[in-house]
């Protein structure tokens, strides 16, 4: 297949033209991790499409990229409804220099907000969602082919907490950069890597 259709074609496609590209490789990665194999066990490794899943599982952590979240602002309505349950005018008074000890009690007391101290309350609502686990992490390998040069197999995957990153295989690209570039785009905010 060209490989500029093949950048063009549905992820599933792509993802089984992956996974012939890689047999040999994965054959090869399963006769390394045998102990003290002999030329008999070499002879009778048979590649099942399991053990290339497994493989590409494995090279998917070859080179990370970074990672992206979606912002959930329902945390947002959340600290609006009940200022003082998150000490919100206190944490807006942390990043505003000029704001008063009244104007904070008031804004936990259920004041309304300006449009400034609303902009800080979303931004705090935000770099809290920075400091959890939720952002998707992106990340792949490249893969030399015949005729057309290096591409890159990039997945996506999201925190296990200290179990890792599941990754899942998400699409071809024509490069890294074009990945990075892509991804960097999808969420609210991007974190290279």
């Amino acid at each position: 297949m060209v490989i500029s259709k093949l950048l063009k074609n549905r992820p599933d496609v792509q993802l089984e033209w992956l996974k012939g590209q890689l047999s040999d490789h994965t054959l090869e990665y399963l006769k390394s991790n045998l102990v003290d194999p002999t030329v008999e066990e070499l002879d009778d490794i048979v590649v099942k499409n399991e053990d290339i899943i497994d493989y590409i599982s494995y090279r998917a952590w070859d080179i990370p990229l970074g990672a992206y979240i979606i912002y959930d602002h329902s945390g947002l309505d959340d600290m609006l409804e009940s200022p003082e349950s998150y000490d919100l005018g206190w944490s807006i008074q942390a990043k505003m220099e000029n704001m008063s000890d009244q104007r904070a009690e008031a804004i936990n007391n259920g004041d309304q907000l300006s449009s400034d101290e609303l902009n800080v309350a979303v931004r705090i609502v935000e770099e809290m969602q920075d400091e959890e686990d939720d952002w998707i992490s992106c990340a792949g390998f490249k893969i030399n082919t015949i005729a057309d040069g290096t591409i890159f197999a990039a997945f996506t995957g999201l925190s296990l907490g200290q179990g890792g990153i599941e990754y899942t295989f998400y699409k071809l690209f024509p490069n890294t950069e074009t990945a990075v570039s892509y991804f960097s785009e999808k969420g609210d905010n991007w974190f290279s890597i």
